[in-house]
């Protein structure tokens, strides 16, 4: 009786140092939970990443999964496990020519200080005909302007062409005044939710009067995120599709008034021409100042006339 019962716990032991080595140090999402901090409950949202310490025997419960300060409540189930690791973030950095400010090394925020941003993604017409539904009550702090962002799939930058953009793309964030773009909150970054690609991942940043760059190179993914900064040198975008508008900064080209890819006659004449004089959120504004003025042309469109965007 002793010995069934000492190989029984023999075979019980044997499956738990099993378990464990299976699961130790691999990143889960919980799909099951009841959270405590301190004595108060806390529910985080469902399919919120955590990482699983500790051993495992048998039904997964108890204190072993641990993250962000929160910690499973001891005899609280916790239910069904995806064997993969979260999404993670999309950590992106970018300025655009037009409102950057060589002194501060950062971009104005006119348009904000004017109240003139709108509360919902304005990319919902030509050319970008962007059906997306991304909208604020109000606009956050040190918000520059909206930016259309698109993933793509592809083995190379060359291969990474419109045919590879992700499902579910692009969508709109905001720009903020030190490059980083942001979630619709104005401070925390973009989540990535259900993302899967079979390559390398590229980012495609767009701006409504400003030159669309492109990654160079595959985004590494840092800690949890996805990272990209065009702003510290020129090749960080593809073609060197870019310019230098201060000391170490790189920029998008702007005067794209008809955003058709290109600075040609037609965005002076079509564009600058007609709005010349008026303020509002316009196309004409190529340094996002909430008016359209010679200073526009002058600084912005005419350096940049006959170059076009290096994105394939």
């Amino acid at each position: 009786m002793k010995s069934r019962l000492f190989l029984s716990r023999l075979l019980l032991l044997c499956m738990s140092i099993f378990v464990f080595s299976i699961l130790k140090g691999q990143n889960y999402q919980l799909q099951q939970f009841t959270f405590s901090t301190g004595s108060s409950l806390a529910n985080p949202p469902l399919s919120s990443g955590y990482i699983l310490q500790g051993s495992v025997f048998g039904v997964i419960s108890g204190p072993e999964a641990q993250s962000a300060g929160y910690r499973l409540q001891p005899g609280f189930y916790l239910g069904p496990l995806l064997l993969e690791s979260p999404d993670g973030l999309l950590s992106l950095k970018v300025f655009l020519e037009g409102p950057f400010n060589s002194g501060s090394g950062q971009m104005n925020t006119d348009l904000h200080a004017a109240g003139l941003i709108p509360l919902a993604q304005p990319y919902n017409q030509l050319p970008w005909n962007y059906a997306g539904s991304e909208s604020v009550g109000s606009i956050p702090s040190g918000v520059v302007d909206w930016l259309l962002v698109e993933l793509r799939d592809a083995p190379s930058a060359a291969q990474a062409t419109s045919a590879t953009i992700l499902s579910g793309w692009p969508r709109a964030f905001f720009l903020k005044a030190d490059g980083s773009i942001t979630a619709l909150d104005g401070s925390n970054l973009p989540q990535l939710n259900d993302l899967a690609f079979d390559h390398n991942l590229y980012v495609v940043v767009r701006h409504r009067n400003h030159l669309a760059v492109m990654s160079s190179g595959g985004l590494p993914k840092i800690d949890d995120s996805y990272t990209w900064d065009f702003t510290n040198a020129i090749t960080q975008a593809y073609m060197s599709g870019q310019k230098l508008i201060g000391a170490g900064a790189f920029g998008m080209f702007g005067g794209d008034g008809d955003a058709n890819g290109q600075v040609q006659t037609q965005d002076k004449n079509n564009v600058w021409n007609l709005q010349s004089g008026l303020s509002g959120y316009l196309q004409g504004d190529f340094d996002l100042n909430g008016q359209v003025q010679t200073q526009d042309k002058n600084n912005v469109w005419n350096p940049n006339s006959g170059i076009g965007t290096s994105v394939p």
